[in-house]
This record gives C-alpha cells, structure tokens and sequence, in this order.
C-alpha cells in the first residue's frame, strides 16, 4: 500500500473504503484487548465469572477481589455477536484502538469485520509505558516512526492487516520519556501516512492540553488528532 492509494480513502482492516462508505461510527472501542496490567497476566487465577449479581461490587465494591476476567476480550465469539448487534441497531463502523501492550489481534478484528460487515479501523503505536515491552525504552524516535509507517502501509503485529489510525498513543501525568518518544514518531508516521491520531491522555486535568500543546510545537496540525477520556 502506498500513500497515494491511501489519499482520500479511510483505512479499514479489509481494505479501504470511501469515505461516504463509512456511516455511523464508534470513535474509540476495544473489540478484542487484554488490559491487564502486565504484571498480572502470568495469574492463571482470573478471579470469578462476572454477573449481574456480582459485577457493582467488582466494579466498586469492597470484599471481592477485582476479576482479571474484567480486562480481558479475547473471546472472538463474543465479539462477533455483539459487534453484529451494534449493526443491527443502526452501527456502521468502529475504530479499534488496541494497540501495542494490549494484546492486539489483526486477524481476529479481519474475521469479525468479514462475518459482521461492519467496517472496522484499526489502530496502531503503543499504549502507556508500564504496558510496553521494556526493549522500547531504548529505541529511538526514528524506529517507532518506521514501525506505524509500516503498520499503516504493510501490515501490524506480524500480519498483512494494515491499520488505519494511530493510537490510542498513551500517556501519562508526569509524561515519561518512552511516552514523548512514542508521541513524537506517531508526528512523523502521520505526516509520512496521512492518517489521523488518537491520544489516551493522563488522568491530570492539564495533560490534554500539554498534549495539544506538544503536537503544535511540532508543527503539526492539531485537527488531525484525537484525545480520547476527556468527557
């Protein structure tokens, strides 16, 4: 894929589409994650099933330890059911934001998108730094740049599935030196690819603006990014 091809189009994981194509759109999913922090995810023990009985309490109770299980979609059944239920009731299309440290799974979001017909954009990059790979500390700006450009064009994690939004890029409050790299490359895979970025901003009240902030001391448009939980 090269970015001429790209040029106007919108990037799903079976192909590109044209934009009036696209419909009624879910901004920022996760169809099949793992969020469990790393740390946790050698626990075979995933805690207990969650129900309507039981899910307030995991959720914000005290007394039952919170279910790893609650982290977790990697049952592509499921997904499939419930991403043909969001087309039933009027959906279109969803941007999939799993991206490195969450256990991204490009083949199964190509499935899901041919079984259910709904468009799915993938994203691409890497989540918050306790989620990377502790290699990436010492990578450089330049090799997190060419792997989204190549994410974009060729294909992510390991597939042909190319994906069609960076992100969600993650950060944090304070913002870590892995983290700005990250920023930084996603800057330049946006420039060398056309494609748009999403943020996951840190919990501090001003990290939105810093990352806006970051991306116009860049020389870089601000209204081809995204930053996501700030509602």
């Amino acid at each position: 894929m090269t970015r001429d091809r790209l040029r106007g189009k919108i990037q799903t994981v079976l192909g590109p589409i044209e934009p009036g194509t696209l419909g009624r759109t879910l901004m920022h999913e996760h169809v099949l994650c793992d969020i469990r922090p790393p740390g946790t995810r050698s626990d075979n023990d995933l805690g207990p099933e969650i129900t309507l009985e039981n899910v307030w309490q995991i959720n914000y109770g005290r007394g039952l330890r919170r279910a790893g299980r609650k982290y977790m979609l990697d049952l592509e059944d499921i997904a499939t059911r419930e991403v043909a239920m969001m087309k039933n009731q009027g959906g279109d299309a969803i941007v999939e934001l799993t991206c490195g440290g969450l256990s991204p799974d490009p083949a199964g979001l190509r499935r899901i998108a041919a079984g259910t017909g709904v468009h799915l954009i993938m994203g691409c990059g890497y989540y918050v730094n306790d989620y990377q790979d502790p290699k990436n500390h010492g990578r450089s700006i330049d090799d997190f740049a060419r792997e989204m450009i190549g994410q974009i064009l060729d294909g992510a994690w390991g597939t042909d599935v190319c994906a069609g939004m960076i992100g969600e890029i993650g950060c944090q409050a304070p913002w870590t030196a892995t983290e700005k790299k990250v920023m930084q490359a996603a800057l330049v895979a946006a420039s060398e690819t056309g494609a748009a970025i999403n943020v996951h901003p840190g919990r501090h009240p001003d990290q939105p603006q810093e990352v806006a902030d970051f991306i116009k001391s860049a020389g870089k448009p601000t209204e081809r990014g995204v930053i996501s939980h700030i509602d």
